[in-house]
């Protein structure tokens, strides 16, 4: 369900913010690969212990 929410392209930020810190590293990845990410969010992503959400959050 995370996953399908985040298919959505109007998310309020708080529920970005949560998705950002979800344990799915592939709802993680969704995130990451979002458009318009606040630069705190992007540095939190390019952190992340999974290397494909920080490959994605890299562009």
């Amino acid at each position: 369900m995370r996953r399908t929410l985040l298919t959505r392209r109007e998310l309020p930020a708080e529920v970005i913010r949560e998705l950002a810190a979800d344990p799915d590293e592939g709802v993680r990845l969704l995130v990451a690969g979002r458009a318009g990410l606040p630069a705190d969010l992007r540095e939190q992503l390019a952190a992340d212990p999974d290397e494909n959400v920080r490959r994605e959050v890299a562009g």
